[in-house]
């Protein structure tokens, strides 16, 4: 394929990603973001390994999680909560 079929397939596919995202953030609402919601707690109790059944889990989805949490809360990013779980919503929007 030619460079600009590839340009506009990815170009297409993030463009989604960011309107599911968007869509998905303002059904939360920016407080359930701000306070991590259940989504937080999720994570960690999958990754703690106490989560029930690893099978119904996207176990990977988790460990990325909680590594963009930490890693923005260590950098002092503010409102790492929500700029994390976007972050990620949108890289696996683009993906799938």
């Amino acid at each position: 394929m030619n460079r600009r079929l590839w340009v506009g397939v990815v170009g297409a596919a993030f463009l989604f990603g960011l309107f599911t995202t968007y869509a998905h953030v303002c059904m939360l609402g920016r407080s359930y973001l701000e306070e991590g919601g259940t989504e937080i707690a999720a994570q960690r109790a999958i990754v703690a390994g106490v989560a029930g059944d690893p099978l119904q889990y996207r176990v990977l989805t988790a460990y990325a999680a909680i590594a963009l949490v930490n890693g923005f809360a260590a950098l002092g990013v503010p409102h790492h909560l929500p700029v994390s779980f976007i972050l990620l919503r949108v890289a696996e929007d683009t993906a799938m």
